[in-house]
């Protein structure tokens, strides 16, 4: 692997997490890489003094001059690649938050990573899977994490390649901005299809260590700046910078009824979700005088949904409007906020009942 791997880092008002970071890839990584810090808008003056600092270090800042304060500049990273490519070349390129961090040792990950993109042409990204045997007490939504990723992902037995004499566990998994490396060419859009890989080459979730009686000055000016697009963790801290005490997501949804009183609590249906990660199927039984419905596939986190169909039980497809995500380039619709909503317009054609299908991912 002769020319330098990018590793385009988002950014945003994070100043320890992403020290840490590049301090794990200075540690972790012995094949050569670069540092392109993608950065949205930061305003954390100790940040913007970093960023002077790795300037001078040759790490190349991209400001995009944008807060991300909605689902659609999430993506917005990709012109930043689309530039950098238009100077420099490589053969695959690395997308990640600032917040992921690899776990020693794991100096040949690049190099394991390409072989895997190399040999497997179906999938489009390889990443890391994410520890959580060592989350901390103190970290308030401990079981809840544990919970989730154990449903998502590590409840699974893995598969296994062989390489440089090594059996290499993975799974196959979609793969959001956690270390996730792409092919040159390859349009970046976040939750690509992939290969998450087991240890050692996985990494931590620096989030996830977040002490709530013992936050730093920068994760406290983050949180107090931060968009609606955080993840819920990050609500929950910023809650508790309030002194305000919430219950963790819970694994529910609600289709609410507009009759001609527009959506209120009073004409909804509630479910249940089953697992993180399963087929949805619901049959909603219309009241009389049903103008339109509001589907909040769950209620305190994002999703990510795909093959979604709404018909009526006569089989007519019924449109729908997508509110606070967008669509992915492999067909399905990404939440990251925390409050996702499709908009169902009911045509005088529906019958009495819709049936909604999918196969649904909720987020952590």
């Amino acid at each position: 692997m002769s020319s330098p791997i990018p590793i385009f880092i988002i950014s945003c008002n994070r100043l320890s997490v992403l020290r840490e970071s590049i301090d794990s890839f200075k540690k972790s990584i012995s094949t050569p890489y670069q540092l392109i810090i993608h950065d949205n808008y930061s305003t954390y003056v100790p940040l913007l003094k970093y960023f002077e600092q790795l300037e001078n270090e040759g790490v190349l800042i991209y400001h995009s001059g944008i807060s991300v304060n909605n689902c659609d500049l999430l993506n917005n990273i990709s012109d930043t690649i689309d530039d950098w490519y238009s100077k420099y070349d490589a053969p695959y390129y690395i997308v990640t938050d600032p917040d992921i961090a690899l776990i020693p040792p794991c100096n040949d990950i690049l190099e394991l990573y390409s072989y895997i993109l190399d040999t497997n042409s179906l999938i489009d990204v390889v990443g890391p899977m994410l520890r959580i045997d060592d989350i901390p007490d103190y970290y308030p939504l401990k079981s809840e994490v544990i919970k989730r990723h154990t449903e998502q992902f590590w409840h699974k037995e893995p598969s296994y390649l062989l390489w440089k004499d090594q059996n290499i566990g993975f799974q196959e998994a979609l793969i959001d901005t956690t270390f996730g490396m792409y092919r040159k060419g390859y349009h970046f859009h976040r939750l690509s299809k992939g290969f998450r890989i087991y240890q050692p080459y996985w990494a931590c979730h620096l989030d996830w260590y977040i002490d709530p009686d013992n936050m730093t000055e920068d994760q406290i000016y983050y949180l107090n700046h931060a968009s609606e697009v955080s993840h819920w963790g990050g609500a929950w801290l910023k809650k508790r910078l309030d002194n305000i005490s919430i219950d963790t997501p819970s694994q529910y949804g609600k289709f609410y009824i507009n009759t001609g009183n527009d959506f209120n609590e009073k004409e909804t249906s509630c479910f249940q979700h089953k697992n993180c990660t399963y087929f949805f199927h619901q049959e909603l039984i219309l009241p009389p005088n049903t103008q339109s419905i509001r589907f909040d596939p769950v209620e305190g986190c994002g999703c990510f949904l795909q093959n979604l169909v709404i018909k009526s039980d006569n089989k007519e497809i019924i449109n729908f409007q997508i509110i606070n995500g967008f669509k992915s380039e492999n067909d399905g619709i990404v939440f990251t906020n925390t409050d996702p909503q499709i908009l169902i317009n009911i045509n005088e054609t529906a019958n009495k009942k819709i049936i909604v299908q999918c196969d649904i991912w909720l987020f952590n």
